[in-house]
């Protein structure tokens, strides 16, 4: 019997009471009679709400110990009513239930985005998103606006066999400089590096990210790019740090404002705090990139 509760509603067999409402709700909209004008539809819709009944009820339960237990009222009643009395008292008593659920449903929709665009959580989201915000327009800034440093390194460490995928080549290599700065470059340019060791390194204006890797060769200067940096890579981590801004606009009652919402809140927190931690970021920005 239970099964068949679990077949009208269209799910396997569970417990969870959840899985149950939502089937429940999905199948009720579909055959409502005010939805739905088929013949069969109104009587699709008393099994809907018959099944729920039994499973949140958990009579199936006992139904498949001991059968349906009856009491004196049951024939009474039918007695006193006719066939399509008691009809239009079952769908009555079914679509109040499906109004009360859609209400209740409808409730907690409301108070689940109230408390993400009005409560402690939307504060805690607006100091993420600044601090995101913030971080995207400085490295929008330290690229293509403010000056460059300059630094004169040597390349101490290098391997050309412990080849990867990058981001932005296919093939990228690990060097370390004497000043223990450790950045890929392009497998094809280690030569180059390799060969000259003494390098000048370009760096961005307030968060010291190298933008560039020059290297004196044949009377003349090679440009290298790195790899899995942010410089190396722009415009990707900015665009990814204004996903937050963007939520921020579009708040509202939506799915997709719920799905960035919580991306946000609970992602870029983590990614806030690493990007201050990496090249001591943290320091360079409290002094404007003067140290």
């Amino acid at each position: 019997m239970s099964k068949r509760y679990f077949d009208i509603l269209g799910i396997a067999p569970t417990e969870n009471e959840k899985i149950i409402k939502k089937a429940y709700r999905k199948q009720a909209l579909k055959y409502h009679p005010d939805k739905n004008p088929s013949k069969d539809a109104a009587h699709q819709f008393l099994l809907i709400s018959a099944a729920y009944d039994a499973l949140m009820s958990k009579s199936w339960q006992k139904s498949t110990t001991r059968g349906k237990q009856y009491d004196f009222n049951d024939f009474t009643q039918q007695a006193k009513h006719t066939k399509e009395e008691l009809l239009k008292e079952r769908m009555r008593k079914a679509r109040a239930r499906y109004e009360y659920l859609k209400r209740k449903e409808a409730e907690e929709t409301e108070q689940y985005y109230q408390a993400i665009s009005n409560g402690r959580a939307w504060w805690q989201f607006k100091l993420i998103m600044i601090g995101c915000t913030l971080f995207a327009v400085i490295f929008i800034l330290d690229k293509l606006v403010l000056p460059s440093h300059w630094e004169q390194d040597v390349a101490t460490h290098g391997n050309r066999l412990m080849a990867y995928g990058g981001m932005a080549e296919n093939r990228v290599v690990p060097v370390i400089t004497k000043n223990d700065e450790k950045f890929w470059v392009k497998s094809s340019n280690y030569g180059i590096i390799d060969r000259n060791v003494e390098l000048v390194l370009q760096k961005s204006f307030i968060f010291h990210d190298i933008k560039a890797i020059w290297v004196f060769e044949d009377k003349e200067w090679h440009r290298i790019t790195t790899d899995f940096s942010v410089m190396g890579t722009f415009p990707i981590v900015p665009t990814i740090l204004l996903i937050p801004l963007i939520t921020f606009l579009v708040r509202g009652r939506t799915l997709m404002y719920s799905l960035l919402f919580n991306v946000s809140f609970y992602m870029y927190g983590i990614i806030l705090v690493v990007l201050l931690y990496l090249n001591d970021r943290w320091a360079h920005l409290l002094t404007m990139g003067f140290l």
